[in-house]
């Protein structure tokens, strides 16, 4: 959905979200706009809620691509270090295939690329 707002045409792309529910919800994650709403609001009374609150979204959007691009930017490689429960611990190439942490370093198979390190750290 596309709402036009002001004398500008600026369009704000959104995902509508029907149910039954008692109230209006806006939500932005992941650099795109929902919007949660009753099954009987006309859309009309939607778009006029969306174009209201243009602020606050292009605000919040501007946030979240912030933290997709700093998501898909983040890299880890064997060697760096990874803060758990208050302290760092190296990332280190171990023989064979098995993932864990020793309490002393994050282990993981040698050889594996910088997206494969950073998956694997989030699953140990």
């Amino acid at each position: 959905m596309f709402v036009l707002l002001g004398v500008e045409t600026i369009m704000i792309d959104y995902v509508l979200m029907r149910s039954k529910r008692k109230t209006v919800g806006l939500y932005v994650r992941d650099g795109r706009v929902e919007v949660r709403a009753q099954l009987a609001m006309p859309k009309r009374e939607i778009d006029k809620l969306v174009a209201s609150k243009e602020k606050w979204i292009k605000d919040k959007l501007i946030k979240s691509n912030k933290n997709v691009q700093q998501r898909e930017s983040f890299a880890l490689n064997y060697g760096d270090m990874v803060t758990y429960c208050g302290k760092q611990y190296p990332i280190t190439a171990k023989k064979g295939n098995q993932l864990g942490f020793d309490d002393e370093c994050f282990y993981m198979p040698p050889d594996l690329s910088q997206e494969q390190i950073k998956y694997a750290c989030v699953q140990i």
